[in-house]
């Protein structure tokens, strides 16, 4: 990578169906047009890495269906809503570390029954409301060091019963709900 794209196009990657792997680091990336990923039906990792993408609510993979690994660290995204994977349940890997997000939508990660692993470190995040991670009930390792969260809601956890690994480190919690 380290280039200096800046917008991703509508069905520029089209045209190679037999992609698997796709590497955009270290780019200046701030838009990703719809369709950019149109016709990938084999694509199963995707790296946006140190990048200007700021936005995530218009990134769509059409026809991605087996997309498994979201790579999208060190970029100034600042939310994340219920709509953002909605359409990505095989996703077993999202890593959004060392953005600037201050807030999660409940229901975020509703229907990624197959997401393993979830990295939020070094953002902003002040809350996790009960219902984030209500249906990644395979959850496996979370890490949300390095944020600004202040408690921890009841029943925040109770559907990760396969959650191994846990970092609430680096935080400002001062109160677990009962």
């Amino acid at each position: 990578s380290t280039n200096k794209l800046e917008i991703i196009k509508s069905n520029y990657f089209s045209i190679l169906v037999n992609l698997i792997n796709l590497y955009l680091n270290h780019n200046q990336v701030r838009i990703i047009e719809e369709f950019s990923f149109f016709n990938l039906k084999k694509l199963t990792r995707i790296e946006l890495e140190n990048n200007q993408i700021n936005n995530l609510n218009n990134f769509t993979l059409n026809e991605a269906n087996n997309l498994k690994d979201l790579f999208f660290s060190k970029n100034t995204i600042q939310k994340i809503t219920r709509d953002t994977f909605e359409k990505f349940n095989k996703l077993e890997s999202i890593y959004l570390n060392e953005n600037q997000i201050i807030f999660i939508e409940e229901y975020s990660f509703r229907n990624l029954i197959s997401l393993k692993n979830l990295v939020l470190y070094q953002n902003h995040i002040e809350i996790l409301n009960q219902n984030i991670f209500h249906e990644a009930i395979n959850l496996i390792y979370l890490n949300v060091n390095k944020n600004k969260v202040k408690k921890i809601e009841n029943q925040l956890f109770c559907n990760l019963t396969k959650l191994r690994t846990l970092d609430l480190s680096e935080n400002e919690i001062n109160t677990i709900e009962e």
